[in-house]
């Protein structure tokens, strides 16, 4: 008698199950699913490694932004020395920065004078 109260109730979930299924509450679910998917997609979201990522090279690039600001102040005030941050390092991609070459005075056409003249 057990199995037979155990099959009833198997067959009544399994029933209840398939109604749920077919039933347009089902449709409604998976239409809900496709449309938040497809939203998620339009919004081409990050990952949060990626969001890091960004926030680092952002902190980056304002520290940069302040060193030239600290050289572009002292240059307006009649510093000399656009070779070096506000720190006292070289300035990254400056090509005057530790090339004597540079310290040369151009001579007429722009090419650089011979100092053994």
């Amino acid at each position: 008698m057990a199995t037979d109260k155990q099959n009833l109730l198997n067959d009544v979930q399994s029933r209840i199950g398939d109604f749920f299924r077919s039933s347009p509450l089902g449709d409604i679910e998976r239409n809900v699913k496709a449309v938040v998917a497809q939203t998620f997609q339009r919004m081409d979201l990050v990952t949060q490694e990626e969001f890091q990522i960004q926030g680092e090279l952002l902190d980056q690039l304002r520290q940069r932004v302040d060193e030239l600001e600290a050289i572009v102040q002292r240059l307006e005030a009649g510093g000399t020395s656009a070779s070096t941050t506000a720190t006292g390092a070289p300035v990254a991609g400056n090509p005057v920065a530790g090339n004597p070459a540079a310290d040369t005075p151009a001579a007429p056409g722009g090419a650089a004078a011979d100092p053994s003249i």
